[in-house]
């Protein structure tokens, strides 16, 4: 069943039953099909809490104040996407995705320098498929927790708060020599095993690159002639073929 988008609301805990966690809408288990009053598990990220339910006619999903906090859930009210998963009985809100930074290196165009604007853009475009972005450094990562804190972009600012480990990390480590730290090998693999899935996973080689798509068909018309660097002479070669080259 494809994803579906649906109001989550916190609620006070003394407007619930007894021993409920979350209220779904009728017409929300008529279209999933939820069957029995047998709890399901509750996905935010990869932070998952079995969760016992009632069914409302209310329009929206609301959720024990107390349960939405050890979720970690945000406090406004938005649309989350929501993908249920019957045979593990799974509701799962999101995504959340993750955008892992070495360091804060806050400059006149934001917190996070030249890719400030790439950042906002990410968070941005998470909320309106009914996610949730957010941007977070390699000093935040343990193996102790499940939550790290974090920045995401909220009405003209930047916010910062605890989040779940997301279950999307897309790498944005803006230094190879970083990158090949031991400890950032250890931050990274910390994450992989609490099963985040990375995007970007490291810095990608040039020429490999160039090499994998001139051997494809539909890459290889693209692929614009190109050599390795060995020196002036390399470069003067090519500079007697070419007007322009990049280097």
């Amino acid at each position: 069943m494809p994803q579906r988008y649906t109001r989550i609301q916190r609620t006070p805990d003394q407007s619930f039953p007894a021993a409920i966690d979350v209220l779904l809408p009728a017409s929300f288990v008529k279209q999933y099909g939820i069957v029995g009053k047998k709890p399901f598990e509750l996905m935010y990220g990869l932070r998952t809490i079995t969760a016992a339910f009632e069914i409302t006619t209310s329009s929206v999903i609301k959720i024990k104040e107390s349960f939405a906090q050890r979720l970690g859930l945000l406090e406004e009210e938005i649309a989350y996407g929501l993908h249920f998963h019957p045979a593990t009985r799974r509701l799962v809100i999101g995504p959340i995705v993750g955008i892992l930074i070495s360091r804060m290196v806050p400059t006149d165009e934001g917190p996070f320098g030249s890719i400030t604007d790439f950042c906002r853009e990410v968070t941005q475009t998470c909320r309106l498929r009914g996610g949730l972005g957010f941007i977070f450094t390699l000093d935040q990562i343990s193996r102790e927790k499940d939550m790290v804190n974090g920045w995401t972009y909220r009405n003209g600012h930047w916010i910062k708060r605890v989040f779940p480990i997301p279950f999307c990390t897309y790498n944005r480590i803006g230094s190879r020599k970083v990158e090949e730290r031991e400890e950032t090998k250890e931050k990274i693999a910390i994450l992989k095993e609490k099963g985040v899935l990375f995007f970007n996973e490291q810095f990608l080689d040039k020429w490999q690159i160039h090499q994998r798509m001139s051997l494809l068909p539909e890459t290889a018309s693209f692929t614009p002639y190109t050599d390795l660097y060995k020196g002036a002479a390399s470069l003067q070669a090519l500079l007697q073929k070419h007007p322009y080259i990049y280097l």
